[in-house]
């Protein structure tokens, strides 16, 4: 697949346009109207462009499709009128974007008159509230039938009258609600959703085709999760359906092939604020409890045997717990599963969460954390506490035992005491060594295991030594002696009073070997290092809190000894360390840190990280010479379209801005890489854009998404761009934050070393918008810099060069830029060695 660089840049695809830029300061203002209190689009008949008065949010009206598309974050409140009123069409959520709607008093956070489509794009968020008082008006009112297309999540609250809710979340009349997408429903009102047919109030409609759907109905004694009105409710195959009402959880007709796994409760509910603690180990009855700080938690005390199969199940849902006068959660004794949605705080004087000591039995109570949301436990004792003597004989260990199912995302934070600064993250990855997590001061804290549920898999636990965990049964054990005194003798299984038997061991070792190789029998075992003379490790004390160490390993031949990066606490934020630490070996450059001698790049250099409880070897990845646009020649990389225009406002997709980088590689660099070949289960091997993709995949500068996608035809946002140029060079970047809304971003390190490089540009308030799509002007513009493309005045072009109706304006901001890219031409550099001008067109 070798063509000449030149034929091959100006062949490729018309119509094209790039990735990411910065905007420069008036662009988005330029236009755009300042949000008013409440948004009724039932007048307006043009399209218009809103903005939040801080900036970090627009609001689009596209009249001739009635869409209205959300971007950014922002608010719209109604003061007397509903949040967003629309005649019927399409809201649009973009990806990343989060925003809040609610009514005024007595009306609805969203109202349409209407068939209504809400379309909610990965990892967007709607909020939509109804005023307090609103017993009619609801979170989403829809006169002409709702589709939720949702791949991330919907929050629909109806209003409060006196405190309880006395509005629905959702509202809406024929042809009823179909919910479809991934993401997550949440519903709250007096009914959580309610379906009926116009004018008669007869029977509704409800199909739930996939995704999950969580529907509450309090405030009364009448109260239903979902209210089909005597109508149909349509429950498809995998979709995650729960109604809970004081009347009803799910009242209709309930079919479909997955309504036998259709959640339906009836609970009263309490509405009482709970925040100061669920005492929950005499609750023997089914309890919904509808006010935890401003979450809701659900307890399903087990009937008959208390087992794995037939637990007690608490569900937390965005709970705020803070008990100053004891434990924040009391469980009863036995088996426990805690079960999480959203971000849950629990926090006691006492224990965090305090699951009760089995009194007399050896087997103790025991906690199973599950979910995709996230704990933060603190405690002035512990964080959390469920006895396991059959793993704790010894008193002087102190030691807890919780069993973690992660799911992913974080499943648990553990602070201890009121110091937040020593708490332990996990991350549902990885076991650490030995199986167990420290708090600060170097105390055993839980046993983790972070497998799929239902997975044949086992609890192993090491005292003296390393190697602890859960694994499946098969799963190869590597286990090393940890003895502080004496001699090391052999290993002996606690569980059965013996020498280590009963497992196959591998490569020939045995439990006389100080480090042990054995595959995992189908049943738990509790392993100990023994010796003459043992005595138990420091566990912190009067030493001080236990730290850790980075080292970092050149990894390639005739490399120096390990740097040492020392002193760290579980939880401290490490700075990954530069390029430069180790010379580079001939032909290569660095590409970052990886977790194994033969691993991907996990860290570059400056990225930040929390420090495990480990020693953490980090070793240096390094690749042919980095990859590397043509910055010599100023060849065409971009093109009008057939009417004429070149469109500087238009958004740009994932494989346009494959295709622009494709176009403008230097010919090492496309020699090197150039592939049809990758992993994307989305990109066709014929798709016109599959050559530029699986290049720049297998150069490590575009990357796909978590699940294995890369979404061609999805609309790039700033922050990928900036991600995506840096990898073509950009030098580490230690300084403060270079804009005020990027610190909790993922690209926070990329925005800030292409903004650093000078790359980039904020919008004249100092926010850079990282979830915003990029226009073609500003990824010219940005595209131009990286190259050092600049001419300085339109005196600096030529005449016979291409131009667009659209961009005849020497004034705008981007019409330098653009003509630049547009046409392809020879230069001379001015006297300040930074602009050019033209002196021929190709």
């Amino acid at each position: 697949m070798k063509r000449k660089r030149l034929n091959r840049v100006v062949s490729l695809l018309a119509g094209i346009c790039l990735l990411l830029a910065l905007l420069p300061p008036a662009a988005l203002a330029e236009d755009a109207v300042i949000l008013p209190d409440g948004l009724d689009l039932t007048g307006v008949t043009q399209d218009t462009v809103y903005r939040t008065a801080d900036g970090l949010g627009t609001a689009e009206w596209d009249f001739d499709e009635l869409t209205l598309t959300l971007k950014g974050a922002g608010e719209i409140t109604g003061e007397n009128t509903n949040g967003v009123s629309l005649p019927g069409g399409t809201i649009i959520v973009a990806a990343g974007a989060d925003w809040t709607v609610t009514g005024g008093e007595l009306l609805s956070g969203v109202f349409s008159s209407g068939m209504l489509t809400i379309a909610v794009e990965a990892r967007g968020r709607l909020t939509a509230a109804a005023g307090d008082g609103a017993s009619l008006y609801s979170g989403i009112r829809v006169e002409g039938g709702i589709k939720l297309e949702n791949q991330g999540e919907i929050f629909a609250l109806g209003g409060k009258t006196n405190g309880a809710y006395s509005g629905a979340g959702i509202r809406v009349y024929d042809p009823g609600l179909t919910v479809s997408g991934t993401g997550v429903l949440r519903c709250e009102g007096n009914h959580g959703i309610t379906a009926m047919a116009t004018g008669s109030g007869g029977p509704g409609s409800i199909t739930i085709e996939a995704g999950v759907v969580w529907a509450l109905g309090t405030g009364s004694e009448w109260g239903k999760g979902i209210d089909a009105n005597g109508g149909n409710v349509t429950v498809a195959a995998g979709a995650d359906v729960t109604g809970i009402g004081a009347y009803s959880g799910i009242y209709g007709n309930l079919s479909g092939e997955g309504a036998d796994n259709a959640v339906s409760i009836s609970a009263a509910g309490d509405l009482t604020d709970q925040s100061g603690g669920l005492a929950l180990q005499d609750v023997a009855v089914p309890t919904f409890y509808a006010d935890v700080g401003g979450g809701t938690a659900l307890w399903e005390p087990c009937t008959g045997e208390n087992s794995e199969q037939n637990p007690h199940t608490l569900t937390l849902t965005k709970v705020a717990i803070d008990n100053s006068g004891g434990h924040g959660i009391e469980l009863p004794q036995g088996y426990s599963r805690l079960v999480l949605s959203g971000e849950n705080k629990v926090a006691g004087q006492d224990y965090g969460i305090y699951a009760a000591d089995h009194t007399g039995s050896a087997g103790g109570s025991r906690l199973e954390i599950r979910g995709d949301g996230s704990l933060t436990a603190q405690g002035g004792g512990e964080a959390v506490h469920a006895c396991r003597n059959s793993y704790f004989e010894s008193a002087d260990e102190q030691s807890q035992s919780v069993l973690l199912y992660g799911l992913g995302g974080k499943v648990l934070t553990a602070e201890a005491g009121a110091d937040a600064a020593g708490a332990v993250g996990l991350d549902g990855t990885a076991v650490v060594d030995d199986g167990t997590a420290r708090l600060p001061g170097g105390m055993p804290y839980f046993h983790m295991a972070y497998v799929a549920p239902g997975a044949d898999a086992h609890v192993l636990t090491v005292r003296n030594g390393t190697g602890g965990g859960v694994y499946r049964a098969g799963d190869t054990v590597k286990l090393a002696s940890a003895l502080q005194t004496g001699d090391f003798q052999c290993w002996s299984d606690v569980s059965t009073g013996g020498l280590l038997a009963g497992v196959t061991f591998v490569n020939g070792t045995s439990a006389r070997s100080e480090a042990v190789e054995f595959e995992m029998p189908a049943r738990r075992l509790l392993l100990q290092a023994m010796d003459r003379g043992y005595t138990p490790p420091n566990t912190g004390g009067s030493s001080g809190p236990r730290t850790y160490t980075v080292a970092y390993k050149g990894n390639f031949e005739g490399a120096p000894s390990d740097v040492r990066d020392s002193g760290y606490r579980a939880g401290a934020e490490v700075t990954a360390k530069p390029a430069s630490t180790f010379a580079a070996p001939a032909g290569k450059a660095f590409a970052g840190w990886a977790e194994s001698a033969d691993g991907k790049a996990v860290y570059q250099a400056g990225d930040k990280f929390k420090m495990p409880a480990k020693t953490l070897n980090l070793y240096a990845v390094w690749q042919d010479t980095a990859p590397a646009l043509n910055k010599t020649d100023h060849i065409a990389y971009i093109q009008g379209y057939a009417d004429g225009t070149v469109r500087p406002m238009g958004d740009i997709t994932r494989e346009e801005a494959a295709m622009l980088f494709y176009r403008l590689l230097d010919e090492p660099t496309r020699a090197r890489y150039e592939t049809d070949q990758h992993e994307y289960p989305d990109v066709a091997a014929g798709r016109w854009s599959n050559t530029a993709i699986a290049t720049l995949t297998n150069a490590d500068i575009l990357r796909g998404y978590e699940d294995g996608a890369f979404r061609p035809e999805g609309r790039i946002t700033r922050a990928e761009f900036a991600a995506v140029a840096v990898r073509f060079g950009a030098d580490a970047y230690g300084g403060d934050d270079l804009f005020l809304d990027i610190a909790p971003h993922w690209a926070r390190n990329e925005i800030n070393r292409a903004a650093d490089k000078g790359w980039l540009r904020g919008d004249g308030d100092g926010r850079f918008r990282p979830d915003d799509p990029i226009t073609r002007a500003e990824a010219v513009a940005l595209v131009n810099r990286m190259l050092e493309r600049a001419p300085e005045t339109a005196a600096d072009l030529l005449d016979g060069m291409k131009t667009f109706t659209d961009n005849a304006d020497p004034a705008k901001w981007y019409h330098l830029d653009l003509q630049e890219a547009a046409n392809g031409h020879d230069y001379t550099r001015k006297a300040d060695n930074m602009h050019e001008i033209w002196t021929s067109l190709h």
